[in-house]
């Protein structure tokens, strides 16, 4: 399993307008944790901080959860279930501080149901 291939299609899926708004290539970036701010030296000026900062934050974390839940699963023989996921991310406090619950909650749902759809 491709954990960037996995981040970009939860990306993609839940912060459509987002990803749509940096571009393919950005996302990758962002993805792939190459990300550098600078200034549009030509063309009309689009601030893009907010999309990226938003996607870097998100990226992060879902490839944090992947992590985890695969580390998970070789550990316990089984697909982890939400609660032993929950208890994991806790432990990683970096990752989960620029989150609000409810973003968290839906992203590891997300991670839950992708990486069941790769594992098929």
């Amino acid at each position: 399993m491709n954990i960037k291939q996995v981040a970009q299609e939860i990306l993609q899926e839940n912060y459509p307008i987002e990803c749509e708004t940096v571009g393919p290539t950005n996302l990758q970036d962002i993805v792939d944790a190459e990300v550098s701010f600078s200034s549009a030296e030509h063309g009309s000026y689009m601030d893009l901080g907010d999309a990226i900062g938003t996607l870097v934050i998100a990226a992060t974390f879902v490839k944090t959860v992947v992590d985890i839940v695969v580390a998970a699963k070789k550990e316990l023989g089984r697909e982890p279930g939400k609660d032993e996921i929950e208890i994991r991310i806790v432990t990683k406090k970096e990752t989960i501080q620029k989150l609000d619950k409810e973003t968290r909650e839906r992203l590891v749902k997300a991670v839950i149901k992708k990486i069941k759809e790769k594992s098929t």
